[in-house]
């Protein structure tokens, strides 16, 4: 199932993929790595090569342009990749590699995770709040078979998101159930108003510890008494120094990609 996006700007990552932003990136890049020359995370001429297969696929021409995820592309590596993978498609062969790296096949288990959390919480007449919601997969194909009314809200500030949140929510049959809001997550006016929060990943846009603390109690206030806060935060990944995932289930040139991804494309 696949989602078809509106050619808009997006709020989260501003740029889109036309070519003439493309080109431009791509030169700015290119003058990035020829400037630096070889580094100590590789030769000149490996990060040049990274670029060009980068630049030979769509995902890839998006991470240049933007050095990271909107909910279209989320929905891409975590809910569409298995669909499109068992019905045959052709990834470029870099493409592959880094939709099976650790990172982001840990990531793609969020979704079955946090349902296996959900659904014994759900009851008839439930109101579950999710921010950034992003296309909403986790919560638009939970099982609602069981119960006979249910409300979802999902809220994000990139505009292209819930236009496709809208979409999939239409090809399921429950956008009567679902509704959207273009908003600022730490600004939100609701009070204890939801049976269920969850929030996945949404400390990636605040690398200030406390502020996300303070995001997280406030997102708290926003369920009702007896209900419950689900959560997931983005660690620093493999590429990182600082990080506290296990080197030893990835492969050397798995750990080689993110670093040279974090260099040249400051993704994190």
């Amino acid at each position: 199932m696949s989602l078809k996006a509106k050619n808009e700007n997006l709020q989260t990552h501003s740029l889109t993929d036309t070519s003439l932003d493309f080109e431009k990136r791509y030169r700015e890049l290119l003058g990035k790595v020829t400037m630096a020359g070889d580094t100590e995370v590789g030769p000149q001429s490996e990060k040049i090569e990274f670029l060009n297969q980068l630049s030979e696929f769509e995902y890839g021409r998006f991470l240049m342009l933007n050095s990271g995820l909107n909910g279209r592309w989320s929905h891409y590596l975590f809910y569409e990749f298995d669909k499109l993978k068992n019905s045959g498609h052709k990834f470029h062969p870099l493409e592959w590699q880094i939709l099976n790296t650790q990172n982001v096949k840990s990531n793609r288990e969020r979704i079955p995770l946090l349902q296996s959390l959900i659904s014994p919480e759900l009851f008839d007449g439930i109101k579950i709040l999710s921010v950034p919601c992003g296309v909403m997969a986790d919560l638009i194909t939970l099982d609602y078979s069981k119960i006979k009314k249910f409300e979802l809200l999902g809220i994000d500030l990139d505009t292209e998101s819930i236009e496709l949140a809208r979409q999939f929510a239409a090809q399921f049959g429950r956008e009567k159930q679902c509704s959207f809001s273009i908003r600022d997550a730490w600004n939100l006016s609701f009070e204890s108003e939801f049976d269920c929060v969850v929030s996945i990943g949404l400390n990636m846009y605040s690398p200030d510890l406390e502020r996300a603390m303070n995001l997280y109690r406030s997102l708290y206030k926003n369920v009702k008494k007896g209900g419950k806060l689900f959560i997931s935060f983005l660690t620093p990944d493999l590429s990182s120094p600082n990080s506290e995932r296990d080197r030893s289930l990835a492969q050397p040139e798995e750990l080689q990609r993110l670093r040279i991804m974090s260099e040249v494309l400051n993704i994190k």
